[in-house]
């Protein structure tokens, strides 16, 4: 009897063996396997928007309007309209310089106007006998409240003056406005 219940025991426990082997075999094989670590690589796209900003139209050459009063005279020029683009909303530098100057001017002077708004939106002028430049900047804020939205084409017109001590006829007087783009 002893050789029975040892025999049944013994194939009882290697039953038990054998079942939980193959179950363990089995979770190896069907569950996921972790993949050892590898070398990894991170590549970081950075990029920043440059600012833009361009002129176009108007006209290279205007002519001046010239009044006599007197021994003095008034000359004055207005530009076509010219448009600024620009993906922000810039500063323009403006300088007034004079090119040609046979006589003294006694006053010189550069008004920026809104095309849109109708308006002078910044001037300078000097009253100074020499022909050094006249600057101004035209700050965002001032674009901003005479209506320039960035992206869109805004349209400005220049407006050159000058005062002129003696007035001879024939006498040649040249003025140039040069205009800047600066980020806001």
């Amino acid at each position: 009897m002893f050789d029975i219940f040892y025999k049944t025991h013994f194939l009882s426990d290697f039953y038990r063996l054998s079942i939980f082997l193959c179950l363990a075999c089995a979770s190896l094989i069907f569950s996921p396997r972790l993949a050892k670590a590898g070398i990894q690589n991170t590549t970081t796209f950075n990029a920043t928007v440059p600012f833009t900003c361009s002129f176009s139209g108007g006209s290279d050459l205007v002519s001046m309007d010239y009044t006599r009063n007197g021994n003095t005279g008034l000359l004055l020029g207005t530009s076509e309209s010219l448009l600024i683009s620009s993906n922000q909303v810039p500063r323009i530098n403006v300088t007034l310089n004079t090119l040609l100057a046979p006589y003294g001017i006694s006053f010189r002077g550069i008004w920026i106007r809104s095309v849109a708004a109708n308006k002078s939106i910044k001037s300078k002028t000097s009253s100074s006998y020499s022909n050094s430049p006249v600057s101004t900047i035209l700050q965002s804020s001032d674009l901003r409240n005479n209506g320039y939205v960035s992206g869109l084409p805004y349209g400005v017109k220049l407006v050159v003056s000058a005062n002129l001590s003696n007035s001879f006829p024939n006498d040649e007087y040249r003025f140039q406005v040069v205009l800047t783009c600066l980020e806001p």
